[in-house]
């Protein structure tokens, strides 16, 4: 029955109807793919354009990264000095004291700059961890004595933990 009706069609068109389906089909693939490649064009266009402007921010990260490492180290290398200058002279317990917080908190402050380098430093991919061995009750009493003045300040206590964890931490 529908191979009748092909021929009849075929008879009064003088066309082929499997070969107009054909066809019709082909250029609606045709016109899906040219779709989906201006599609692709704009994405890759983007992406390089997102591309673009990541790289431009890295780098001006890096350059202010460079600016702030050497305004900020500089200072901090100074009042480290200072305050070992400062320990060498004569002073009252209490102002040791005082003396040798600055000169921690100070040293602490340059080892989180270092911090922030070395997270720049991860994030492209040029960090390398270093392995060591520490005292963790030497870290514990150089944070008791930096929080005992600003505890003091506020009227709060500070207890010592007492011999009770390990001394040493190995890897």
């Amino acid at each position: 029955m529908i191979s009748r009706i092909i021929y009849v069609i075929n008879f009064l068109f003088g066309f082929d109807v499997i070969q107009v389906a054909v066809a019709l089909s082909h250029a609606a693939i045709l016109e899906e793919s040219m779709q989906a490649r201006d599609l692709l064009m704009e994405q890759n266009v983007a992406l390089d354009l997102a591309r673009r402007e990541a790289e431009m921010a890295i780098r001006a990260r890096n350059d202010f990264l460079a600016v702030m490492n050497h305004k900020m180290r500089n200072p901090m290398h100074a009042i480290i000095a200072l305050s070992f200058v400062l320990l060498e002279t004569e002073l009252t317990p209490e102002q040791r004291l005082m003396i040798e917080t600055v000169l921690k908190s100070s040293n602490l402050l340059a080892a989180l700059i270092n911090d922030v380098f070395d997270l720049s430093k991860l994030e492209d991919g040029s960090f390398e961890l270093e392995i060591a061995n520490f005292n963790l009750h030497a870290i514990f009493r150089e944070v008791i004595n930096l929080i005992k003045l600003i505890a003091a300040v506020k009227k709060l206590c500070v207890y010592d933990i007492g011999p009770r964890f390990a001394l040493m931490c190995h890897r």
